[in-house]
């Protein structure tokens, strides 16, 4: 798979996860219950948002509650 369009899948999965994060889905188990996305995937990227600015952490352990700004 090239640089590019991992890239992109990331950038995608970011939007989907912050159009949940919006919408009201704000933890890791319930955007896998959800949208079926893995914790495994969704809590670096929800990490990698927050370092970015695009959404806030509210608790400690893997972004338990994320809120978009």
């Amino acid at each position: 798979m090239s640089q590019t369009s991992d890239k992109r899948r990331r950038t995608e999965l970011d939007l989907f996860m912050l159009a949940l994060i919006n919408g009201g889905i704000t933890t890791p188990y319930a955007l896998q219950k959800s949208a079926g996305l893995s914790q495994g995937a969704t809590i670096p990227r929800s990490s990698a948002c927050w370092k970015r600015g695009l959404c806030a952490k509210e608790g400690l352990a893997y972004g338990v509650v994320l809120a978009t700004k």
